[in-house]
């Protein structure tokens, strides 16, 4: 998980220089609800309910949206 949740952290501080957040965010904890919801997804994917991780990722994506995205 550390190694993902290092992915997600180094994207997220690449975003806000040049998008900068609309308020304040905790970077690390928005990587943290990135690496889980893989991690927590992957073992859906092998299970009765495949379509969960597929489901998480948009809206992750749209969280990330409307926090960096300009007004």
């Amino acid at each position: 998980m550390r190694r993902w949740r290092g992915r997600f952290l180094a994207r997220l501080r690449a975003i806000a220089p040049r998008y900068p957040p609309r308020r304040e965010v905790d970077r690390q904890a928005r990587a943290d609800m990135a690496a889980s919801s893989v991690e927590g997804g992957l073992p859906g994917r092998r299970r009765a309910n495949p379509s969960m991780l597929p489901r998480r990722i948009p809206l992750y994506r749209e969280l990330i949206r409307a926090t960096f995205q300009p007004e």
